[in-house]
């Protein structure tokens, strides 16, 4: 009895293990076998040489909507990626095209500094106070000699333009040279330089000596050059 049992089971044991591999070969065999050609589409082939080509790219974002970020658990869509490249252009595009404004600005701004900078060298200090002193006497209005800074930065503005100085740089010269001026003569017994109350108060510069029209001579009795003394 217990020979037939054994028997019984093994068969039973063999039928199944060939059935379970008759299963698995259907599986495996079950493909079509005319292969990709035969699913072959002329329009998707166009369609992904556009794509590759950039013949599509007109054509492209009325196709694929929604937002370009997307949660990071799943996979990105053509679309989203697509766009996503595009963005990344035109950033990288708008970049580059304010370093080179940034550039071509500060090239300028050096440009124009050098100018400045090398004019102010070459004028000499003393002959700037005298033009100074000669625009105070000619904008002078007051009954007391005071002239508005600004009105005197612009008469010495009007004699760098009418000798060939650009706009910009002939504005910026003159408002220096009036302030440096101002303070010198301030300090040399010429003028008088004040300011009136209050944040933005009007600076004026006063002609201490309204009557006298000699600046050299004015300048010897203010400011006598030193005694020089012969070795014996």
């Amino acid at each position: 009895m217990a020979w037939y049992t054994l028997r019984d089971q093994s068969t039973d044991l063999i039928d199944r293990q060939e059935r379970a591999w008759v299963d698995v070969e259907d599986d495996f065999l079950d493909f079509d076998a005319g292969g990709w050609e035969t699913e072959f589409d002329e329009d998707d082939y166009n369609f992904s040489v556009g794509v590759l080509t950039g013949a599509a790219d007109d054509v492209l974002p009325s196709m694929f909507q929604g937002r370009i970020h997307r949660d990071g658990s799943r996979p990105v869509t053509l679309g989203e990626l697509l766009m996503g490249l595009q963005t990344a252009k035109q950033i990288s595009e708008d970049q580059r095209l304010r370093e080179q404004i940034a550039k071509e600005r500060r090239k300028e701004n050096a440009l124009a500094r050098a100018r400045f900078s090398g004019s102010l060298h070459i004028e000499d200090l003393d002959d700037d106070i005298h033009r100074t002193w000669l625009a105070l006497r000619r904008r002078q209005v007051a009954d007391n000699g005071a002239v508005d800074l600004k009105a005197i930065a612009e008469h010495l503005k009007i004699q760098s333009l009418e000798s060939g100085m650009a706009a910009p740089e002939a504005e910026a010269e003159a408002q220096v040279t009036a302030l440096v001026a101002a303070l010198f003569l301030t300090n040399r017994g010429y003028a008088d330089l004040t300011q009136a109350e209050g944040r933005n108060g009007l600076i004026t510069l006063r002609n201490l000596h309204p009557e006298r029209a000699d600046y050299e001579q004015l300048t010897l009795e203010l400011n006598p050059p030193p005694e020089v003394f012969a070795d014996v």
